[in-house]
């Protein structure tokens, strides 16, 4: 009997990621298809195996770039055997494959006859809020998320400023602002920050006193293009990597902080995805701890 598959690779920031991989593992069960998890060639620019483990056998993530090498097999797109995937982004059609023009983000309301189907796509919501259902991170980078916990202190407040869209919208100033605001509201208090910008962090670093301030992203860098929208290709493997386990460690230091604020992300209107995460696993401990591997 033929196997069949669906193939995600997840586009975009951590939390787009993990919506996309969970609305295909809920797609593949219920159409009775494999899921292989597919990250090398997205913005994430690595294995996810190298960060998550799963916790069930019907989940293979990848550790290069997965290529169809069963001429037999039928796919959608048409895949050219032991070729690996062209795509481009059309602003309205999404991602598409370049050889045959073919949408990759599929509508997953539909069943499809062919035996491998590529989904390839970006986009948040909440749908990441169950990810602790189908995987863990794993040791080494429990053992990460353990080592920076324990230099902070038991009680903290966590916040979450992220940038991006203030940068696109040429707005950062707002957010500065809100920096210095925050700042003088929580005087005194043991303050955690996530950012996504090295501006943002200088201004953290500027006005929040320093005997409270806790941050850990060495990996920012002095430009204003934030993580979303740098190149990932020109980052070195390594530097990808720490970039990656970065992202880890400030998801589970907001989701461990006593409170977690996630200030307005102006120009969407809405909280950040990734801090809508982190607050996910802030009210809901067991699936925090069984996620990181790491009771507080």
């Amino acid at each position: 009997m033929t196997k069949h598959f669906i193939v995600c690779r997840p586009m975009g920031g951590l939390n787009d990621m993990l919506c996309q991989i969970t609305k295909c593992i809920i797609y593949g069960r219920r159409t009775n298809r494999e899921i292989v998890i597919d990250t090398c060639p997205t913005h994430f620019n690595d294995s996810l195996a190298n960060y998550l483990t799963p916790l069930q056998n019907d989940i293979t993530v990848v550790e290069k770039e997965w290529i169809n090498q069963n001429p037999m097999l039928t796919s959608l797109p048409k895949l050219e055997c032991g070729l690996p995937i062209s795509f481009k982004h059309h602003s309205e059609e999404g991602y598409l494959d370049v050889r045959s023009g073919q949408r990759l983000e599929l509508d997953l309301t539909k069943e499809y006859k062919e035996d491998i189907l590529v989904f390839q796509a970006h986009g948040g919501g909440d749908a990441s809020h169950g990810v602790s259902r189908f995987f863990k991170v794993n040791d080494r980078v429990s053992s990460l998320i353990e080592s920076e916990l324990s230099k902070l202190p038991v009680n903290y407040i966590s916040i979450h400023f992220r940038a991006t869209d203030f940068v696109l919208s040429q707005d950062l100033k707002r957010l500065v602002d809100h920096v210095e605001s925050s700042a003088k509201a929580l005087r005194g208090f043991n303050v955690f920050v996530a950012t996504d910008s090295r501006r943002i962090l200088d201004a953290c670093l500027e006005f929040f006193d320093p005997n409270f301030f806790f941050n850990f992203s060495g990996y920012l860098v002095e430009d204003e293009c934030t993580l979303h929208h740098r190149e990932s290709k020109s980052v070195s493997t390594a530097r990808q990597r720490e970039i990656n386990q970065a992202t880890f460690i400030d998801l589970a230091l907001l989701s461990y902080g006593t409170k977690l604020f996630l200030p307005w992300t102006g120009a969407s209107g809405l909280f950040s995805g990734f801090g809508r995460l982190a607050n996910s696993f802030n009210l809901d401990t067991v699936s925090r701890a069984s996620f990181f591997g790491i009771r507080r």
